[in-house]
């Protein structure tokens, strides 16, 4: 945090020798500004964290929405008669907002896998093989050698076609 908000040149304006990073930390007076800042700065990752948490829900199947911890106290707590009641099926309807569309990226992401898909099959690679297939008998060497006895023969062999 002090390499972002502490003007600095060289290490020794962010702390000096004598002290450590966290009573330089607590020494240095971070503005109002700052300070909100800092206290937001996880906001990024538990959108992303949740949007994970919601992608990997849909993929599982079972769930069409997830409704939040506040709209969940909303639910449970319509005791004033002006609320009326409330259709869990259908919460999100009066904003528009719609949970189960998908975003520029995830778009992206799945034309992608599409294109890879599409590829492997154009190239033959998810054809089933038909017929007989020739069965691999693994073939033991005439010779049994330690892991360094191996690398260091391979090393030679190397050596030999380097010197021809």
């Amino acid at each position: 945090m002090l390499t972002l908000f502490k003007p600095w040149r060289s290490g020794l304006h962010l702390k000096t020798e004598s002290e450590t990073w966290d009573e330089s930390f607590s020494k240095y007076q971070f503005n109002e500004s700052q300070i909100r800042i800092i206290q937001n700065f996880n906001i990024r990752y538990e959108c992303l964290d949740a949007q994970d948490d919601y992608r990997a829900a849909l993929k599982k199947g079972g769930i069409d929405t997830i409704i939040s911890n506040w709209e969940k106290d909303m639910l449970n707590d319509h005791d004033d008669p002006a609320v009326g009641e409330w259709d869990n099926e259908n919460v999100f309807e009066e904003d528009g907002s719609n949970l189960n569309t998908i975003g520029k990226y995830e778009k992206s992401r799945q034309m992608q896998i599409l294109q890879i898909k599409n590829v492997m099959m154009n190239a033959g690679w998810t054809k089933e093989i038909v017929g007989n297939i020739a069965q691999i008998v693994p073939e033991k060497p005439g010779i049994t050698r330690s892991g360094t006895e191996w690398k260091a023969e391979v090393q030679k062999k190397n050596q030999e076609e380097i010197d021809w």
